[in-house]
């Protein structure tokens, strides 16, 4: 699970042993900075976090998601929270998949970022060393993993609204139906990324890396996207509506179907793109490369079009504006 040899006192480790040979189940809990409850256990000041605490409610049934117990957790990554703990709950607990509830919890002592084997800890702790790591589900809003290293790593559902992942490395991860709303990953590295009906709404991708990734069904929509490589990226029935591609590099991508309404595409490569069907309507493509591009059925109405193209496009439908 995890090692706290490094820091704890003898204290600590000699109560981490009474409270297992009495039976206790052991478990975490993530508190914020100041060591206070942010998971909706009620905030008091004098209630902080500290080793050897001991809580105890009393005589009763503890009942889970309620303010009728103490509870814990094996998996801190689908958890709130900027410090972890270990902590000895009352054998008598009730449980559902991620989350614990007793009536007595008996805290142990704190880990460390340094100190965390298990990936689910090491993630809620900011660690950056989390290549091909299950992290389905994850709790990671606002988290800092600037240059972290997930590649490989299972992300499916998790929710990284707002987070820091500046220049990381996702090469070959699953974000399936991840949220990443205003995320920042500006640099960051998705090659062949599986990120199928994730919510990139408003995430800055500015110069990112997401060659041959998967982004079919995803929401793009208002996402920062200049710069970006989506060589043979598969957006089939993405939302790029008024998104920025300002410069992006779409050569070979699959865009059949996409909504790309509004959206700026002024110097983007679309070299042999597939945008049969996308909706290209008030689309800024002035200067765009469309050589090759299949433009069957696109909706080009109102769409800002180098006039070198004209009489060279087919297939669409609506009228350019011929710049």
């Amino acid at each position: 699970m995890t090692t706290t040899e490094s820091h704890w006192t003898k204290e600590q480790r000699d109560l981490m042993r009474r409270c297992i040979d009495a039976g206790d189940v052991i478990a975490f809990v993530c508190t914020d900075q100041h060591g206070y409850p942010c998971n909706g256990e009620t905030k008091r000041p004098e209630e902080r976090a500290r080793p050897g605490w001991v809580q105890d409610l009393g005589p009763g049934e503890p009942r889970i998601f309620s303010s009728d117990a103490l509870h814990g957790t094996s998996e801190p990554h689908k958890w709130k929270g900027s410090r972890v703990w270990i902590c000895a709950f009352d054998p008598e607990i009730v449980k559902d998949s991620i989350k614990i509830a007793a009536r007595r919890r008996t805290w142990i002592g704190e880990v460390l970022p340094h100190e965390a084997l298990d990936p689910s800890t090491a993630a809620r702790l900011g660690r950056k060393d989390l290549s091909g790591t299950d992290l389905s589900g994850a709790n990671l809003g606002s988290a800092d993993l600037y240059h972290a290293d997930l590649d490989y790593a299972n992300l499916d559902g998790a929710n990284i609204t707002g987070a820091n992942i500046t220049g990381a490395n996702l090469a070959s991860a699953v974000l399936t139906g991840a949220n990443l709303y205003r995320a920042n990953l500006a640099g960051a590295n998705l090659a062949s990324a599986v990120l199928t009906g994730a919510n990139l709404y408003r995430a800055n991708l500015a110069s990112a890396n997401l060659a041959r990734a998967d982004l079919a069904l995803a929401d793009l929509a208002l996402a920062d996207l200049a710069d970006i490589n989506l060589a043979r990226a598969n957006l089939y029935h993405a939302n790029l509506d008024g998104a920025d591609l300002y410069h992006a590099n779409l050569d070979g991508a699959n865009l059949d179907g996409a909504n790309l309404d509004g959206a700026n595409l002024s110097g983007a490569d679309l070299y042999r793109a597939n945008l049969a069907g996308a909706n290209l309507a008030g689309a800024n493509l002035a200067l765009a490369d469309l050589a090759r591009a299949n433009l069957a059925s696109a909706n080009l109405a109102g769409a800002r079009v180098g006039e070198k193209w004209r009489g060279r496009l087919s297939g669409y439908v609506g009228e350019p504006a011929w710049v």
